[in-house]
Parts: structure tokens; C-alpha cells; sequence
């Protein structure tokens, strides 16, 4: 690695939220895989449903758990790579019928001899990186087909955000659904079909906004009016907040 991969390297293995996802426990794990069972999962598995695919790997992979859980029709090998080894150490522990791997991704193509890859998965990774098109091209030359979803927020929500490596998240940029078809294309990748959904128009969010509102409020009514204004205000401006772009691509 160079100094700047060796700076995200230390960024991914002391970032609070995967500290806390590393514990695999608790409830920052619990609503983490409500979010990939019941949110990413759905919608990537949508668009591979009529997929035949015996390889999937995942660049990005963090703890493993959304690679875990993707569709295994009949024998099918997983491989994951992410540059914070603390991740891949915990992936590991939990999964160890999956190959992991910790590094940069375009290495660790060259080092494991990666390729003839059925589908690729790019999950909330793009935004993290500062080659996002080759980092995109790079997991293309490697799969037959790449399924990504990657945040859209240039949106009202995220107006006084500012991005960068300090960015609470580590999201280097914002997105708007042209900006994600134009770095596809700069990375030479056909869109085959692309679905734009919203996290706060899904059943999972209406009931992680309960729970946080309503359940564990001291005043429960109090509670139930702020939970049904802000409903009211998504269901009636739902340009204010961010969607998700999820894609399914081929070279």
C-alpha cells in the first residue's frame, strides 16, 4: 500500500461503526443486518434473480455479512476483500467457508489470481474511494456482471454535509442518479437494468423510527406525534431525502 491506502486502512479499522459491528452484538449490530437483510438484500437480489452464477465476490466487504447472506444457489464460492484487516479478521471468525482477503482490491486481484468472477458486488463502497470509476472498471474486468448500490445525496437532506476522509461516515462525495450513470460509464460498464429506491419509504426505517420515537420514548404519545410528522413530512416531500441507486452492470 501507499501512504494514502495506508491512511484508509487506519481510517476503516477505527471507525466507530465498525468498531461496533466488529462486537457483533448490541444495537448497532441489530439494525446493521436488519438493513442488509431487509434493505440492501433485497433490491441486489432483485436484479440478479435471473442470474445463473456459481462465484460471487465482494469488494468492500466490511465484516462479511452482506456477502454471507447473498443467495447461494447450489455450491457457490464467495470471496471477500477490504482494506481494513480488523474487519477481515472478525469476517473470518464468523464465516470461515468464505475466503477473505485484506488489501487493496486491484491487488489482490494480481496476488490470489481473481478473475472468471460471476458476479461482483460493490455495497456503499464507490463513495468511499478516490478512483470510484476504477475501482468500478477494475471489479468488471474481474466479473461478468457487477451489482452495486451506492447512496444518491445530493438532495435537500444533505445540503450542509461536508465530504471528505473526515466525513463521520468517510464519504469522499455526493452522488445525484446522472452522476452515478456518468461514472459507469467512464468505467466502460453497460447499465443492464437499475432500480432507484428510498431507505425512508421502506417498512425497515418505519419501524426503526418507532422503536426509536415511539417504544423507547419516556412520553410515548409525544412520541407518536413527532413519529407521524416525520412520516408525513417523507411522505410528502420525498425529493428532501437521499435514495439509493442500485445497479446491475456488465462490461
Amino acid at each position: 500500500m501507499n501512504e494514502s491506502e495506508e491512511k484508509y486502512a487506519k481510517l476503516y479499522n477505527r471507525l466507530p461503526e465498525y468498531v461496533q459491528l466488529r462486537k457483533r452484538d448490541g444495537e448497532v449490530w441489530e439494525q446493521y443486518m436488519g438493513i442488509v437483510l431487509h434493505w440492501k438484500l433485497k433490491y441486489l437480489k432483485e436484479l440478479c434473480v435471473e442470474l445463473d452464477y456459481k462465484s460471487v465476490l465482494e469488494v468492500g466487504c466490511g465484516t462479511g455479512d452482506l456477502l454471507a447472506n447473498f443467495p447461494a444457489p447450489g455450491k457457490v464460492k464467495k470471496i471477500g476483500i477490504d482494506i481494513s484487516t480488523e474487519n477481515i479478521i472478525a469476517a473470518k471468525n464468523s464465516y470461515p467457508d468464505i475466503s477473505f482477503y485484506s488489501g487493496m482490491a486491484q491487488d489482490v486481484f494480481v496476488t490470489e489470481n481473481i478473475k472468471g468472477i460471476d458476479i461482483g458486488i460493490l455495497s456503499d463502497i464507490l463513495e468511499h474511494v478516490e478512483d470510484d470509476s476504477g475501482l468500478l472498471k477494475a471489479c468488471g474486468n474481474v466479473s461478468k456482471y457487477v451489482v452495486l448500490n451506492l447512496p444518491i445525496e445530493k438532495v435537500p437532506e444533505y445540503a450542509n454535509r461536508v465530504y471528505g476522509i473526515n466525513d463521520v461516515q468517510g464519504h469522499l462525495r455526493a452522488y445525484s442518479i446522472q452522476d452515478a450513470i456518468d461514472m459507469c460509464e467512464r468505467a466502460g460498464m453497460k447499465i443492464v437494468r437499475y432500480i432507484e429506491k428510498k431507505y425512508v419509504q421502506e417498512p425497515i426505517f418505519r419501524t426503526y423510527l418507532f422503536n426509536k420515537l415511539v417504544k423507547k420514548a419516556e412520553d410515548p404519545i409525544k412520541g407518536l406525534i413527532k413519529y407521524n410528522e416525520e412520516l408525513l413530512h417523507i411522505d410528502l416531500t420525498p425529493e428532501y431525502y437521499k435514495s439509493i441507486f442500485f445497479a446491475l452492470l456488465k462490461k
